[in-house]
């Protein structure tokens, strides 16, 4: 019998992938990005996927992917998105759950630049769930940096300037973006 993988074991695979293909993220994201932002926390889905729950400062709580089936609201998500066209950008990895339902629809010689919103969203990912398979995908680029680099980047991306209708909002990332 398998025994099930320690938060640790899927950071260190994680990292390790984080490593090899991405360098400068992974740099980034063991220098600055081990600190929790307040108001994040684990949580569980009733599928028992893992996700994040927010608490805003008037007490309404926010879950970052659904409560209910993470995993069934990112089909939902890319429903119609990714199946024909180009090349497409993602604004907010999140967990990363739409982000593996897009590159499945995904054309054969397309890409996905997803951006990173909230970087410690993105480290509980690392901590949580395993995406070795989202940091090893040649598919994939990532965009992160503060809010000023990641929107030049955007605005200088050949997606936002000869596609722009291929650029997609996971609109709970959007919501734990900022601090407030």
């Amino acid at each position: 019998m398998e025994a099930q993988a320690t938060h640790q074991d899927i950071l260190s695979e994680n990292l390790r992938a984080l490593h090899r293909f991405h360098r400068d993220l992974y740099e980034h994201a063991v220098q600055n990005w081990n600190q929790r932002w307040p108001g994040l926390s684990p949580a569980f889905a009733r599928t028992g996927a893992f996700t994040l729950k927010k608490v805003f400062p008037d007490g309404r709580e926010v879950f970052l992917h659904s409560s209910g089936d993470p995993v069934r609201e990112a089909r939902s998500f890319v429903h119609g998105k990714f199946g024909s066209g180009s090349d497409a950008m993602i604004l907010g990895f999140g967990l990363g759950y739409h982000v593996r339902e897009a590159l499945q629809r995904l054309p054969s010689g397309a890409s996905i630049t997803v951006t990173i919103l909230n970087p410690d969203a993105f480290w509980y990912a690392m901590e949580w769930i395993p995406i070795t398979d989202l940091l090893s995908d040649p598919r994939l680029e990532y965009v992160w940096g503060s809010d000023a680099q990641i929107l030049e980047k955007v605005f200088q991306h050949p997606v936002f300037l000869n596609d722009p209708d291929r650029i997609f909002f996971h609109k709970p990332s959007l919501s734990f973006a900022g601090d407030d």
